[in-house]
């Protein structure tokens, strides 16, 4: 890591390694994947209210044959001692890779699935903006933390899959790129903390998820496996003399999730049910 006078330079290094076997299908999956990149961030202080903080991420990646380019740029402004306002454009990429979970979730139904990339398969691109504010105030013994913010993604060359050929037990499916999705919604964070020992935190997310053109398999434009409203909530108490526990709770809304054929005779998309996950961790 190199700092600059406002700034830094972040050179990463990472690699996955991935190994999957079925050999009652005939396919083993085994994935070496390097990305390197290096990212050079810049923060600078345009007022005592106002700081800018841009930033530039050159990636490489072993499933691409090319560079990608990645800036992302920031606005911070400090309205009051309590209010902040934030503003953030960004930009991602996500490269083809051969593993998919559904390649586990057909196999418990008894039927083997085969993933393959077109030769034409260009990375999956992000374009993200984000607004909101954050609040936090000291009320004696008491502190109180907020945060609301809207967000927007575009995603160009997006994944999806369709069906090239199949037989009883094994459906070969290549991965394309389709034309284009839309992900949008508004995000909520409250914090409260009484005193130094007990501590309350919850969060919601309201999105929408939209592909521009409907997948051709089931003729859906929501995004698969994806809700479009969760949220947590949390209670946390803290004495380390005499214990230390939390209880928490995770709310998952319904989402689209396609049901192949196997133990049914077609393929047709499902709703699933609304969730709710409890958990109590306690310690002495």
């Amino acid at each position: 890591m190199l700092y600059l006078n406002r700034g830094k330079i972040i050179s990463q290094l990472r690699r996955d390694k991935i190994k999957d076997q079925a050999l009652g299908y005939n396919r083993i999956i085994d994935q070496t994947h390097d990305e390197a990149g290096i990212y050079a961030q810049d923060d600078w202080k345009i007022s005592k209210k106002f700081s800018l903080l841009s930033g530039l991420r050159l990636n490489k990646h072993t499933a691409l044959n090319h560079l990608v380019l990645t800036p992302r740029l920031s606005l911070l402004a400090n309205l009051t001692r309590e209010l902040t306002w934030r503003t953030t454009f960004s930009t991602g990429f996500r490269a083809p890779q051969v593993f998919d979970e559904d390649l586990h979730i057909t196999q418990v139904g008894g039927e083997g699935m085969m993933i393959v990339n077109s030769p034409d398969l260009k990375e999956e691109s992000s374009y993200s903006f984000t607004t909101g504010f954050d609040y936090g105030r000291q009320y004696e013994r008491y502190n109180l933390q907020f945060s609301l913010e809207g967000f927007y993604t575009r995603l160009a060359n997006t994944f999806i899959l369709h069906e090239i050929s199949g037989t009883e037990n094994t459906r070969l499916m290549e991965r394309i790129n389709g034309s284009g999705a839309k992900v949008y919604g508004i995000s909520a964070v409250v914090g409260l903390g009484f005193g130094r020992r007990v501590a309350l935190n919850s969060g919601l997310t309201i999105q929408n998820n939209l592909l521009d053109e409907p997948e051709s398999e089931f003729n859906s434009k929501e995004f698969f496996r994806t809700p479009k409203v969760y949220g947590y909530a949390s209670l946390e108490y803290k004495n380390e003399r005499w214990l230390n526990a939390e209880f928490s709770v995770e709310y998952t809304g319904s989402m689209k999730v396609p049901h192949y054929a196997g133990y049914i005779l077609s393929d047709r998309l499902e709703t699933t049910a609304k969730t709710g996950d409890t958990n109590y961790i306690s310690y002495f």
